[in-house]
Formats: C-alpha cells, sequence, structure tokens
C-alpha cells in the first residue's frame, strides 16, 4: 500500500482508486537522460522567466540562457531501464 493510501485510510477516506502492478522493464524515450536535451529546455526556461526558474536551475543560471537553442531528439528508439 502506498504511503498517500495509507494515510488517507488511517484519517478515515475511502480510496477507491484502482492499483495497476507497473512492469520492472520500463521502455523509456531515448531523451530520457540526454544531456543535451534536459540542459537545452532549462536554459529556455530561464530565458522565458529567469526569476521564477533561477531558482530550480542554479548551475545553469551563468550560462548563455538567451541565445540557447532548443534540442530535440529526433530517435524514435527506445531503451530499457
Amino acid at each position: 500500500m502506498s504511503i498517500k493510501r495509507e494515510l488517507s485510510y488511517k484519517r478515515g477516506y475511502n480510496n477507491t482508486m484502482k492499483i495497476y502492478d507497473v512492469p520492472r522493464n520500463i521502455e523509456f524515450p531515448d531523451w530520457i537522460g540526454d544531456d543535451r536535451f534536459h540542459k537545452s529546455h532549462r536554459m529556455n526556461l530561464l530565458r522565458k522567466d529567469y526569476e521564477h526558474y533561477s531558482r530550480f536551475f542554479k548551475n545553469d543560471v551563468s550560462g548563455d540562457y538567451e541565445n540557447y537553442p532548443y534540442y530535440w531528439a529526433t530517435s524514435q528508439l527506445t531503451s530499457r531501464i
């Protein structure tokens, strides 16, 4: 039982949400963990709202976020974790 369900149960709530089994080997897209993809999106969030996002991306705040292009993954391959 999840912590959230357990706490809800202890507080008197009746959670009727169905629980699904999650397979051990989940297929993820190739861009998960690709630093080029994640950094380009962080930098563009900084460009859009520096004051807000700089709190979350402290390692990127000194970069050239104003001119950083988006990196889009194009591969349709997946990897198993």
